[in-house]
């Protein structure tokens, strides 16, 4: 989509990097910082279920991780991303390294030497991009989504309680 909405013959591809991120530390250690903060615990707990036995990798397994996990996992992976975004580049050596804080960065980039890579999108670009992307109105698939609400509803101690009286 990027490219898709980067007039090639105005600015040309400047704004995506393609390729292996081997020589670049910073992206690097965003991995690390993403994994340590977030990931790991949630893939170390995954493994274990599938080690325990209590997942096989089916659609229903699949759907039932993503009912009771997504949106917290979504909540903590923002929580990391907002954390990122606002931490603080220090200076280096590299004159070609930047430095401040990424959503300052991103935002006001002419204060930071840097070329504004923003460019407007018509309204058919961004009904194109629309069409393109996939918005969920339910973590897991919609039939299980539903089966597990009713569930729930039907097994919560406090609503057999209001329903006996």
């Amino acid at each position: 989509m990027q490219r898709f909405l980067h007039n090639e013959k105005e600015n040309g591809f400047d704004c995506v990097i393609l390729g292996p991120s081997i020589g670049n530390q910073r992206i690097e250690r965003w991995w690390c910082t993403l994994r340590s903060e977030c990931a790991q615990i949630w893939m170390d707990h995954f493994d274990q279920l599938k080690a325990d036995g209590y997942f096989v990798d089916s659609f229903l397994d699949k759907s039932l991780i993503q009912f009771c996990f997504l949106q917290t996992i979504q909540m903590e992976l923002d929580e990391v991303v907002h954390a990122w975004n606002d931490h603080r580049i220090r200076s280096t050596n590299n004159p070609r390294a930047p430095n401040g804080r990424p959503t300052l960065m991103h935002a006001v980039p002419n204060l930071y030497g840097a070329p504004n890579f923003l460019q407007p999108a018509s309204q058919t670009e961004l009904e194109i991009c629309l069409e393109e992307c996939l918005f969920k109105d339910f973590p897991c698939d919609v039939d299980v989504f539903h089966l597990c609400t009713e569930l729930m509803t039907e097994l919560d101690p406090a609503q057999k309680e209001a329903d006996n009286k």
